[in-house]
């Protein structure tokens, strides 16, 4: 780590990866700051975690907090997809004994849980702080400068510099590094529905993956009573509706398409 520098590491932004990335290098010894531009708790879609997140909550050590928040259990995952209109699960534990679930997440919750664990192991974590510009030495980046929440401008040095803003993918596009895949370039419209239906036992707490003719739904259920329902579609096919700001005739219309999620959330508002 470079000695001058006022941290050993940035890291922009406090979600999951960011509140990781700042908690493992603090654990360590590191002088890391973390910069969140919103205040947490927040929203945020993506509920549904996989086995291999496991081993890094307990490198944290923050597995007993996530659990204690009583988040169900997800044992695997429901497909219609194919061919046949019939669902299919498979299970985790038929290729990890080792971890045979992970867990279905109210982001709000389980990002809040993972960014006071890392200011607990020595991040300092600064919330309502926007990174507004790269500080950079010929191609390398040196810090950022950035925005409190009451629109004071400061700057900050570090060894390492780590993106973990997202979609916003700040230094990716700062240097002009991003590079699209043109296969997956999609997009999700999603909702909370409250009283929706549960697939049957033992399938209950998985998530329901189904095509349509155009992409996936899915839905995933939450511990607080909710599910996540969303739908993915190619991001051109769908671009001038969502502008449009048709958001809730363009998610019924596609659970719609979609028989087991539309059975679902059938009775659910």
């Amino acid at each position: 780590m470079t000695s001058g520098a006022e941290f050993d590491a940035i890291v922009i932004g406090g979600g999951p990866a960011g509140s990781t990335a700042a908690g493992l290098l603090a654990k360590r010894g590191a002088r890391v700051l973390v910069l969140e531009r919103e205040r947490f708790p927040r929203e945020h879609v993506g509920e549904s975690l996989l086995p291999a997140s496991l081993p890094i909550l307990e490198e944290l050590g923050v597995r007993q907090a996530v659990e204690g928040a009583g988040f169900l259990k997800k044992y695997g995952a429901t497909m219609v997809w194919g061919s046949s209109p019939e669902p299919w699960s498979w299970y985790f534990q038929e290729t990890n004994r080792t971890y045979p679930h992970a867990y279905q997440v109210v982001r709000a919750e389980f990002d809040d849980i993972l960014l006071r664990h890392a200011a607990s192991l020595g991040a300092d974590v600064r919330e309502e702080h926007r990174v507004v510009e790269l500080l950079r030495d010929g191609d390398r980046v040196t810090g950022v400068a950035f925005e409190d929440g009451s629109g004071d401008r400061s700057e900050v040095t570090a060894a390492v510099v780590i993106d973990a803003s997202g979609q916003q993918a700040l230094v990716a596009n700062a240097l002009g590094l991003r590079e699209w895949d043109e296969f997956f370039r999609n997009l999700a419209v999603y909702g909370y529905y409250r009283g929706a239906e549960r697939l049957e036992s033992p399938d209950e707490n998985n998530i329901l993956v189904e095509a349509h003719a155009d992409g996936w739904c899915w839905t995933i259920p939450l511990h607080d009573g909710r599910s996540s329902v969303g739908v993915v579609v190619d991001s051109e096919r769908a671009r001038e509706r969502i502008e449009a700001g048709e958001l809730r005739g363009f998610l019924d219309e596609y659970v719609a398409q979609a028989p087991r999620t539309a059975a679902l959330v059938a009775g659910a508002t």
